[in-house]
């Protein structure tokens, strides 16, 4: 296919300086770049996966918001922690906190040898609106 035949890519959100969006819309797909526990100084959330997990979940809620979505619309999230046998109670009990416990959203979860600033959880989504 031609590029012209796909939707152009709108900028919702993004940093100064970071070589990436926070995240980008075409029609009516919103993709939200993998979000982690730091606060607006970069500096980690104190406390383990559960704050860095509630930070993180604020930070998705903020960048769908900008392009008039929620949280209801997420399709797909990816999670990505570094200790999956010993957070993965507590990363799920903050996923249902802003998800519930009912129509999720899919999810990939996977364990890897390292995040980014050595932190416990990001968190990446794709979500679908009707406008």
């Amino acid at each position: 296919l031609k590029k012209e035949a796909f939707m152009p890519r709108e900028i919702i959100s993004e940093v100064a300086g970071k070589p990436y969006s926070r995240g980008t819309r075409s029609g009516n797909m919103i993709f939200v770049s993998g979000q982690m526990g730091l606060d607006a100084n970069d500096k980690e959330i104190p406390g383990g996966v559960g704050p860095q997990m509630v930070q993180t979940m604020e930070y998705i809620k903020e960048i769908l918001a900008e392009s008039g979505a929620t949280l209801d619309d997420v399709m797909m999230t990816n999670v990505y922690m570094a200790d999956l046998e010993g957070d993965y109670d507590e990363m799920n009990r903050v996923y249902r906190e802003y998800f519930g416990t009912r129509a999720m959203p899919a999810r990939a979860t996977v364990e890897i040898s390292r995040l980014a600033f050595d932190l416990k959880v990001e968190v990446s989504c794709i979500a679908i609106v009707n406008s």
